[in-house]
């Protein structure tokens, strides 16, 4: 066997996503592009986030800063599976299931220990 020879690594929704964080980390071009994708869509995600917590839509027991990244990694991860090849046939479920998370009455109340 050749010591030069590595074998490919299999792409995966995890590998892609740890690659996209690994380059924004470390290539200052790459983090650059990434932030000007859309520079409005983030303020205007932001906005809405905000007034749907303000108006009792979505969940007050975290921030909706946090309730959008969550949002945020549901759908990523969704598109990396689609791009990289994994079926998305269950992705209706999938939004339905974080968005439930994320409403109002979704709150559980915290146990007593």
């Amino acid at each position: 066997m050749n010591n030069n020879h590595q074998e490919d690594e299999e792409t995966t929704p995890t590998s892609v996503t740890l690659e996209v964080g690994r380059r924004l980390r470390t290539d200052d071009g790459f983090r650059a592009r990434w932030s000007n994708r859309a520079p409005d869509l983030d303020q205007q995600l932001d906005r809405r986030l905000e007034e749907l917590q303000a108006t009792g839509e979505l969940r007050d027991d975290v921030s909706w800063r946090t309730l959008g990244r969550f949002m945020g990694i549901v759908a990523d991860g969704l598109a990396i599976r689609r791009a990289t090849g994994y079926s998305t046939d269950d992705a209706d479920e999938v939004i339905r299931l974080a968005t439930d998370a994320v409403r109002a009455d979704a709150q559980v109340p915290s146990s007593s220990a």
